[in-house]
């Protein structure tokens, strides 16, 4: 959280991180000791929550589905407005402070021990250091230069609803259907699924299924007949301990990574980009990289 404080303060772009709370639902009364036993296992990492059943969960969520048991809810919880406008801004004050945005396939990387050579489809440009940021994609330009990192491409399904029938007021989880809900600039945003299924293969229909029956359960108004949902599917790029690759190349210091990072990229972006700059200036990070080695598999 201080790591996106910090950003976008620095670029004049402070009002996109909202203070929305969360709010993690259950429908089964049966589950109230599963959530109690959570909020105390949160407590003992120092976060705090509150049990809400009731008239406080209806005031905190007045549309939610009338069927709910109970929640937790994160008062402090944060989320960005919107990912895509924040994508925008940070794109701005790049270029604005110097920056160039090149969009050209990159076929391969070149390094030695003082440069990084990126060569696309069209042109070759020489750097003084790179940084491998690619996402799902990371490890194919990784051919050829003596690492090899299990990434796996890990299937997420979204809809965003842009509609004005559903009022929400907190980022929403549920427990029980595994899916979370967003009120963001585009829409109404839900999340879910997971799935491995490489970076060919299509988006599967019952993927996006799936998720509208489950947003429409806790969310009756979206069943309405004039609601519609734009549909997304992205590959998040997961390794076996769930953990990024934020280091640099042990044979080319020039070459450096942070990828890897699966259902926290937002999250964990810019802690992230703190720790890669450390490197790059030869600087102490802020914490221990050893764990985020690209050679520890």
């Amino acid at each position: 959280m201080e790591a996106w404080q910090q950003c976008l303060a620095d670029i004049d772009a402070s009002e996109m991180l909202v203070q929305s709370g969360y709010l993690l639902v259950w429908e089964s009364a049966s589950k109230l000791d599963d959530a109690r036993g959570h909020a105390d296992w949160l407590q003992e990492q120092g976060i705090e929550t509150e049990l809400v059943q009731g008239a406080r969960l209806a005031m905190l969520e007045p549309e939610l589905a009338p069927q709910l048991s109970h929640a937790l809810y994160f008062p402090d919880a944060c989320q960005i407005s919107d990912p895509f406008q924040l994508c925008q801004r940070l794109a701005a004050a790049f270029q604005a402070r110097g920056g160039r945005f090149i969009q050209q396939p990159v076929e391969r990387l070149e390094p030695d021990q003082h440069s990084v050579t990126v060569h696309s489809n069209i042109d070759a440009f020489c750097f003084d250091q790179a940084v491998v940021c690619a996402g799902a994609w990371s490890t194919e330009l990784l051919q050829g230069l003596g690492v090899k990192v299990p990434l796996e491409a890990e299937r997420g399904y979204h809809l965003t609803y842009a509609t004005e029938s559903v009022q929400l007021n907190h980022t929403i989880g549920s427990a029980e259907r595994r899916m979370v809900m967003s009120a963001l600039g585009s829409g109404i945003r839900v999340v879910g699924m997971t799935e491995f299924g490489g970076l060919t293969l299509a988006p599967l229909a019952r993927g996006f299924r799936a998720l509208q029956h489950h947003a429409q359960g806790l969310f009756p108004a979206l069943a309405g007949p004039d609601v519609t949902a734009k549909q997304w599917m992205g590959p998040r790029p997961t390794l076996p301990d769930s953990l990024p690759v934020i280091d640099r190349h042990p044979q080319y210091p020039s070459l450096l990574f942070t990828f890897g990072h699966q259902h926290l990229g937002l999250t964990q972006a810019a802690v992230s980009a703190q720790l890669v700059v450390s490197l790059m200036r030869h600087k102490p990070p802020a914490i221990d990289t050893q764990p985020f080695r690209v050679d520890r598999f």
